[in-house]
């Protein structure tokens, strides 16, 4: 009886064919997860305290227009501009607690006790330029700025005692009740809180009062504040710290309900 008789083109062809597919089958899954790595995953770098030499707290982040990164430091304002670090001490080398930009690009800086900007010296290196002997000796009785923002007309130092706002020239003083702990710029407007007085906003140099019920009452903090409805300037969106959300409109304030509320309460 004749054997069959195997041809070895033919054979080769499946070899091949079985090892492409073999191939395929390894590099696939590599190609695969190689293009996540490349659209998904950003470039990360951590810096300890050890390279940048100061404290290990920073409190606020701000980048200037040629890219220059500025860090809130207890030891003043940390500079980077991605290679090389650089403390610019305040007048009362305190710590730096809050930035802000205007339109023309310059830093305003608030500190423990101190407010002013950066400029830049003969060579082009910015120092602090302190604007706390433009206030009278009361309004410099303030211990901390919590929030330094950039407004159409100016700038405001939201401190814990007082709303100081600059607008190139001079200060207007607003004195308020009680101490803030928080302060937002949402729609045009300056909003901030404190336990004794509640929620309140400033608007044509006047301090009004926000009528929030029992929203806000006992220990409840304003913790955030964003526009909710474009359509509207009156209807702001408040995150809180034990109350979840509310929002707050021109019917008043009430729960805004959703599916994150217990996360967020906790």
């Amino acid at each position: 009886m004749n054997k069959p008789i195997i041809s070895t083109n033919s054979f080769k062809r499946k070899y091949l064919a079985f090892l492409g597919a073999l191939l395929l089958f390894q590099i696939f899954p590599m190609w695969m997860l190689a293009q996540q790595h490349e659209t998904g995953t950003p470039y990360i770098k951590n810096y300890r305290y050890s390279e940048y030499q100061a404290h290990v707290q920073n409190f606020d982040i701000v980048q200037d227009k040629r890219g220059v990164m500025y860090f809130a430091n207890f030891s003043g304002v940390l500079e980077f501009d991605g290679q090389n670090w650089r403390t610019i001490q305040t007048s009362g080398i305190s710590q730096v607690t809050s930035f802000a930009t205007d339109d023309k690009g310059i830093i305003y800086v608030g500190t423990h006790d101190e407010i002013g900007f950066l400029r830049p010296d003969m060579n082009g290196n910015l120092l602090f330029v302190s604007l706390t002997d433009s206030l009278n000796e009361q309004e410099k009785s303030f211990k901390k700025v919590l929030k330094v923002i950039s407004a159409k007309n100016g700038i405001y130092y939201v401190t814990n005692i007082s709303i100081l706002f600059w607008d190139g020239k001079s200060f207007a003083s607003h004195k308020v009740k009680g101490q803030i702990s928080s302060a937002f710029y949402v729609n045009q407007r300056l909003y901030f809180f404190s336990l004794e007085s509640g929620l309140n906003y400033l608007q044509d140099n006047q301090i009004f009062n926000v009528d929030t019920g029992d929203k806000l009452s006992g220990a409840v903090e304003v913790k955030a504040m964003i526009p909710y409805n474009s359509d509207s300037l009156d209807s702001v969106l408040i995150g809180t710290n034990s109350n979840g959300l509310l929002l707050l409109d021109k019917n008043g304030i009430s729960v805004f309900k959703s599916a994150s509320d217990n996360y967020l309460i906790e």
